[in-house]
């Protein structure tokens, strides 16, 4: 099948390949396939770091309210 039909509806569907232009090919969607999961992996990491910090300030305003919480107990007795 051709690439070029299929995703950019040019050319004939079903095409002939020598030996290099079906090399080429390869290459060029494997280069692809390696740029997608580059893209894909760097929305994950982006996503983690969110949720990281966002894990750290809760632990943080937990810690100052358990402080503040203290405090209060303390005072009544």
């Amino acid at each position: 099948m051709n690439l070029d039909w299929f995703f950019h509806d040019k050319g004939e569907m079903i095409k002939n390949y020598d030996s290099t232009e079906n090399k080429y090919t390869s290459k060029q969607i494997i280069h692809e396939k390696k740029n997608d999961y580059n893209n894909e992996m760097t929305i994950l990491r982006n996503d983690y770091i969110k949720t990281a910090n966002k894990l750290i300030h809760a632990l943080e305003e937990n810690a100052q309210l358990k402080e503040r919480l203290q405090k209060y107990e303390g005072a009544d007795q």
